[in-house]
């Protein structure tokens, strides 16, 4: 089984336009954010997600269809795990899912889900899409530090004021974190314009704080800010 997803996952990174991270964003030790992860999503795809609980992956619902089985590599380790989203909204809408892992993830402390403050501060943002409007610069983890434009009760909109900073295609479901409040994690990237602008959406929304505190009560799941507290 694991086979098929290797041969998907090295395809995506030959060929696929979605492999290739944040436009202008820098190079981050993977060891810095061992949550951060690449999610290969068959046939030709991959995504971004982050750990927040002992098995559950965050990620944006666009990034996969309801149920469909994808695989990422923590530590070296290979994991298949089952996507999951809001079936009521619209097959590619821009709201948070969650990936549950076959089994629990050792040794990687998962982010913390936090709400949005009315003045957010400096937001850094990470993922593993292309790092320019070309679609070139492949499945490396990136980072950038945003300030937030826009403020809607769903969504997030941030830019650089220093330079060009866009989510690209892979970063999909990235983290956008407090800056220097450990990993209070306050949205999830949905798209950007390839310049200079890119949208998240508040884990705090009312949609999809319902979605996560049913998929816990259902499940049995732990989610981090969401039925118990993760230490940062």
């Amino acid at each position: 089984m694991y086979f098929k997803y290797f041969i998907a996952a090295l395809f995506t990174l030959l060929f696929s336009p979605n492999a290739f991270s944040i436009i202008n964003g820098e190079l981050v030790d993977i060891e810095r954010h061992r949550e951060v992860i690449k999610v290969f999503v068959p046939p030709f795809s991959y995504a971004t997600a982050t750990l927040v609980g002992p098995r559950v992956l965050v990620t944006s619902a666009h990034n996969a269809k309801h149920e469909q089985v994808v695989s990422v590599r923590i530590k070296g380790k290979a994991y298949l795990g089952t996507f999951l989203k809001n079936i009521s909204q619209p097959p590619r809408y821009y709201g948070v899912a969650i990936i549950v892992l076959e089994r629990n993830v050792p040794d990687v402390p998962p982010a913390q889900l936090a709400p949005t403050p009315k003045n957010p501060g400096d937001l850094l943002i990470l993922g593993y899409g292309c790092n320019s409007s070309d679609f070139t610069g492949a499945g490396q983890l990136r980072s950038a530090v945003v300030k937030a434009s826009e403020i809607t009760d769903d969504d997030l909109g941030v830019y650089s004021p220093e330079k060009d900073v866009s989510l690209c295609a892979g970063d999909g479901g990235g983290p956008a974190y407090r800056l220097n409040r450990g990993h209070q994690l306050v949205g999830i990237g949905s798209y950007g314009n390839y310049i200079d602008q890119s949208s998240f959406t508040r884990i705090d929304s009312a949609d999809n704080m319902k979605f996560l505190k049913d998929s816990v009560q259902e499940l049995n799941l732990e989610i981090c800010g969401i039925n118990i507290e993760c230490n940062q």
